[in-house]
């Protein structure tokens, strides 16, 4: 009897113990598995969060050099017109806009401009207004309603149309 009692004994106590090991094995599969998933999303996240940090950064030295080439140089050939420009430039001076170099600026071909502007990567519009609101010039496309990055910029200028009054040079990039 004490032999068939340790015997019985041996058995349960190895059934428990094996039943302690598939427990331990299924916990820690389960913790493997989800910190491995947990890794996977937070990388996936970082990487995601940085190449729009990226983008944006790159969008906003581009929206800042083509302010600059627009607003500071009066472009190639320097009495260039909406058909035969190389480079675009609006001033004759520094910040000093040309309104004959608006006008031509206002009847060239958007996807030409665009190239040049922005290299073809992203959308822009150019907005001239006057201090008080009245709108001298609005060029591109201003249907950002799909965009993902908006960059705004705003230079403060002088229109030379006669009169050399302050206007906002508002330039809008977006992806």
């Amino acid at each position: 009897m004490s032999e068939e009692l340790y015997s019985l004994n041996k058995q349960v106590f190895h059934l428990k113990k094996s039943q302690i090991f598939s427990i331990d094995l299924n916990v820690s599969l389960f913790l493997f598995i989800s910190f491995t998933l947990f890794s996977i999303f937070l990388y996936n996240y970082t990487s995601t969060q940085v190449d729009d940090y990226i983008s944006l950064r790159e969008m906003e030295n581009l929206a800042v050099l083509s302010t600059d080439t627009l607003v500071l140089s009066s472009g190639f050939p320097s009495d260039w017109n909406s058909t035969n420009f190389i480079a675009i430039g609006l001033a004759d001076e520094e910040n000093v806009l040309n309104y004959t170099k608006l006008l031509e600026f206002n009847d060239s071909e958007y996807y030409s401009v665009k190239l040049m502007i922005t290299q073809g990567l992203y959308d822009f519009y150019v907005n001239v207004t006057y201090f008080d609101g009245s709108v001298v010039l609005t060029y591109g496309d201003t249907d950002i309603s799909s965009s993902k990055f908006v960059v705004p910029l705003r230079r403060f200028c002088l229109l030379d149309d006669g009169t050399r009054r302050p206007v906002y040079f508002d330039m809008v990039i977006w992806k």
